[in-house]
């Protein structure tokens, strides 16, 4: 695959060669380097036009934002408010922009240039590029020059044609009369989801289909895609691994997050074999010890940061800098079973490749040493503790069942809390005592892998169903496996039914019954209503059940 700085046209084709080195190569390492010198003779100022379309898809509103000294003072602007990235900025912005479709008509040229991607600062939330710009070139004098451009136009193709043309936008799926919970949104109640373009195009009460498939979801509840912040599907490459798509559909999950199954040495393998092969998003965690979690199963229990010359800061650099469009995080586990005799020391070396990377950790724990309160007192904005009502000892609560004070400081310094219900990491006792504080998990996930997939943990909807068991509202279940762990992993395009996000959603039902459900250690509750996967849709499109 060519890099994303190779010019797609030949030197041949001389035209559209050079209007891609101006509106591409040039414009970021201007903007990079701050320095609107390096693109000043590229603009015609006597009649510039720059009309900026705010991301909506009709013309009405669309506005003249510039001139071409409004759009020099806007551009210097956002280049001087730029954040150092990892990967660096100019990376960044070549990985996301596109430019393929220039049409040509003598001395005039239309240039369609897309933006697709992410810039992660370093000490700041992501920021989503999604959208386009047609930019208006002629040639003068032998060189080509912009003269205009409309700029902020929705990302869609199709919604785009439908904005430029006045057609009706068409759909591909409607989901139909379902009760729609969408924390991102504020919304719970009964209405329509339509898809289109592998996105969500609109949400509102009866949509007309315009031919699309349609669902109807009388009766069920329609979500985000559940996003279940904590599994190892690393199937076949780890012991512990499970398959990623048989798990979304028993569980109605559209996005697994792994764990740390993988690390900097058996990576590339769990890419290639599991992630990109999958229907359903896999977003790994990267595992600071050399080759993730290996000795996990019924016969064999190594830690792997027992041996602290596993622990690979330099080759974890390395993977996330060529993995950049998948890794979310840095992952490390500590524990008397995880660390061993090695203690707190893996998560010194997982803290300094989080900071040189620019992300956030996942830190499990399990029994002490060290202590909960000596982990939790390290972590910083953004990171996550997992396995957050973990039973004694190095439970979250002290004898007395009162949440320790390291907990309620660390929450107020914005370190995450996450289920991670798993085989060892869930108590009603202390789930209880955590709820009676007030404190609620950030995220609810499922810890799911081969020693836990059939008991205690079983699945996400069955972890979700724990937590209505305890009295927690549904929408606040609900939020805690979509918007809140789409938040936690910096993606705002997931975890919401907002038009323009991933198309994807979760189907489920809430049935009354008497259903026993089982905490790590053995305490059976018996719940009088549980959450069931009904159906999954993927990239706008029905995916399960067939």
């Amino acid at each position: 695959m060519p890099s994303p700085e190779t010019n797609p046209f030949l030197t041949a084709d001389a035209d559209r060669h050079a209007i891609w080195d101006m509106l591409v190569r040039r414009d970021i390492d201007a903007f990079t380097r701050r320095d609107w010198d390096m693109v000043a003779d590229d603009f015609v100022a006597a009649g510039f036009l720059g009309i900026d379309a705010g991301r909506s898809p009709n013309p009405d509103s669309w506005r003249l934002a510039y001139t071409l000294d409004d759009y020099r003072a806007a551009w210097l602007e956002e280049a001087a408010a730029a954040k150092p990235c990892r990967p660096d900025l100019r990376t960044a912005l070549f990985a996301a922009t596109v430019l393929r479709d220039i049409d040509l008509a003598g001395d005039v040229a239309l240039a369609h240039k897309k933006f697709d991607g992410v810039v992660r600062p370093i000490d700041a939330m992501p920021e989503i590029l999604n959208w386009q710009t047609l930019y208006h070139c002629r040639r003068l004098c032998g060189r080509w020059k912009i003269t205009g451009f409309t700029g902020y136009m929705p990302p869609s193709d199709r919604g785009l044609a439908a904005a430029l043309t006045g057609a009706t936008m068409r759909f591909d799926l409607v989901l139909a009369k379902g009760r729609v919970i969408d924390p991102s949104q504020g919304l719970d109640r009964v209405t329509d989801v339509a898809f289109a373009d592998g996105l969500v195009a609109e949400v509102g009460d009866d949509i007309d289909p315009r031919g699309a498939a349609v669902r109807d979801l009388s009766g069920r509840i329609v979500t985000p895609g559940l996003i279940d912040l904590h599994t190892h599907v690393y199937w076949g490459g780890t012991s512990l691994g499970i398959d990623a798509e048989d798990f979304a559909r028993r569980s109605a999950v559209t996005t697994c997050v792994d764990a740390g199954s993988a690390g900097p040495g058996n990576f590339a393998g769990f890419r290639k074999h599991v992630i990109e092969p999958s229907r359903i998003r896999i977003l790994p965690f990267l595992h600071v010890s050399f080759a993730g979690i290996y000795g996990f199963s019924t016969k064999v229990m190594v830690g792997e940061g027992h041996d602290i010359r596993l622990l690979a800061a330099r080759d974890c650099v390395e993977v996330v800098e060529r993995n950049r469009d998948l890794i979310v995080g840095i992952k490390v586990r500590l524990g008397r079973t995880a660390s061993g005799t090695a203690g707190i020391v893996p998560l010194d070396v997982a803290e300094q490749v989080a900071d040189e990377t620019g992300l956030p950790m996942m830190v499990h724990i399990d029994e002490p040493p060290p202590s909960y309160e000596a982990v939790v007192d390290r972590l910083r904005p953004g990171d996550i503790l997992t396995h957050c009502f973990r039973p004694f000892p190095n439970a979250p609560v002290d004898g007395r069942g009162a949440v320790k004070p390291a907990l309620l400081a660390a929450r107020r310094r914005g370190v995450l809390f996450d289920v991670g219900h798993g085989m060892g990491s869930f108590s009603w006792k202390v789930a209880r005592a955590m709820l009676a504080e007030d404190f609620l998990p950030d995220t609810i996930s499922s810890d799911v892998h081969a020693l836990c997939i059939d008991g205690p943990a079983y699945d996400q909807v069955t972890t979700l169903s724990k937590f209505l068991a305890l009295g927690v509202p549904l929408p606040a279940v609900i939020a805690a496996s979509t918007a809140n762990a789409a938040k936690a992993l910096g993606r705002p395009d997931l975890g919401s039914l907002k038009p323009g996000s991933i198309g994807d959603a979760s189907i489920l039902s809430l049935d009354a019954g008497a259903f026993p459900l089982e905490d790590v250690r053995g305490e059976v509750v018996t719940a009088r209503e549980r959450l069931f996967a009904r159906g999954v849709v993927v990239g706008g499109r029905w995916w399960h059940p067939a």
